[in-house]
């Protein structure tokens, strides 16, 4: 009763094409979620860069889910995260690779960068993909070791300067032989992904599925 008086007084729109939403709908109208292709990314993949790396799997393009994407990860709106990460954790989990995962990753941040934003929007979305697939979630043994400037500002060649060693792994033991999905929010190069399952191929006999919210070409 109060959502459908709410509606009412303040109605929500579609956070991709602006049209009052439904009340079954949530975020994106049923047209414009139906246009957000799960996207399995295989031919001329900048992230595959070592035998590790299993497949890419991209849920939705950026120009759909632009003002969300935004709010979520610069405007620190941590409950239209929530909201994206619950479609997403959906959509990988209908994904083939899902029940053979073993741990969920995410992207590290360093930790003032996370302290000074509140989160890691990375973890968010991993997080709940990790309860959907009822698999562990480790946020302890790939880790940020360095500060490094925002991604978004720099040009692609200064991208993989900066993020070059930027990660390491506690234990190397810990995903041996293990299939793990790393997750990001938004992939625009792939310097950082690509950087990631470079540190994370030093675990033997592991196997690296990637997933991102979104790929953009620059933000």
């Amino acid at each position: 009763m109060l959502r459908r008086l709410l509606d009412i007084i303040f109605p929500r729109s579609c956070y991709s094409c602006g049209k009052t939403l439904a009340k079954e709908e949530d975020l994106f109208c049923s047209k414009c979620q139906k246009q957000m292709l799960y996207k399995q990314d295989w031919d001329d993949n900048p992230l595959i860069l070592c035998k590790q790396v299993r497949a890419v799997y991209i849920y939705a393009f950026y120009n759909y889910a632009e003002k969300a994407l935004k709010n979520f990860k610069f405007l620190q709106h941590y409950n239209t995260g929530l909201k994206l990460s619950k479609h997403f954790a959906q959509a990988v989990a209908r994904q083939d690779f899902a029940q053979d995962v073993d741990y969920v990753l995410s992207v590290p941040m360093w930790k003032a960068d996370q302290r000074h934003r509140g989160f890691n929007q990375a973890e968010v979305l991993a997080k709940i993909i990790a309860q959907k697939l009822q698999v562990p979630y480790d946020g302890d043994t790939f880790v940020k070791i360095r500060r490094t400037l925002p991604q978004h500002r720099l040009s692609q060649s200064r991208r993989q300067e900066n993020i070059r060693n930027a990660f390491a792994l506690k234990d190397k033991e810990k995903f041996k032989d293990k299939k793990v999905l790393l997750v990001d929010d938004v992939v625009t190069t792939g310097a950082t992904i690509a950087e990631c399952t470079r540190v994370l191929s030093q675990c033997e006999g592991i196997q690296i599925f990637v997933s991102s919210l979104s790929k953009v070409v620059y933000m």
